[in-house]
């Protein structure tokens, strides 16, 4: 598999708005079997191919500024970078602006058409917090 200009090695997680965090993801959980777990205002789902993400409009919006445009919502991707700076290079080349979040992330407005947004993380950097 070649390697993607922007640095990506792989999907991390999927972010998830929708109207109650802890219904959706207690729901989730129950037909999933894998237990959901609540770190600041979102709830999280490991799964083997990445972690769920649920967050409520008011978080995302507060988090992210990213207001949905209905609900439910798959707000964003978050895929892992070996090297956040190459990824933040990369988009600056292409004439795309990253905005710097915490740990080291940044995140990536898709085109309207699209809508949301792409966060690229340090490899192995852990669970998305949204306070």
């Amino acid at each position: 598999m070649a390697a993607h200009p922007n640095g990506a090695t792989g999907l991390a997680g999927v972010v998830l708005c929708v109207a109650d965090a802890a219904e959706a993801a207690q729901r989730y959980s129950r037909f999933s079997a894998i237990p959901s777990l609540r770190i600041g205002a979102a709830w999280h789902i490991g799964t083997s191919r990445g972690t769920l993400t649920f967050v409520e409009p008011a978080v995302l919006e507060r988090t992210l500024a990213v207001v949905p445009p209905a609900l439910p919502w798959i707000a964003g991707y978050v895929l892992d970078t070996q090297d956040v700076g190459a990824t933040r290079e990369y988009l600056q080349r292409i004439g795309k602006s990253g905005a710097a979040l915490a740990a080291g992330r940044v995140s990536l407005r898709l085109p309207e058409a699209l809508g949301g947004i792409v966060i690229f993380q340090p490899a192995g950097s852990g669970t998305l917090r949204f306070d």
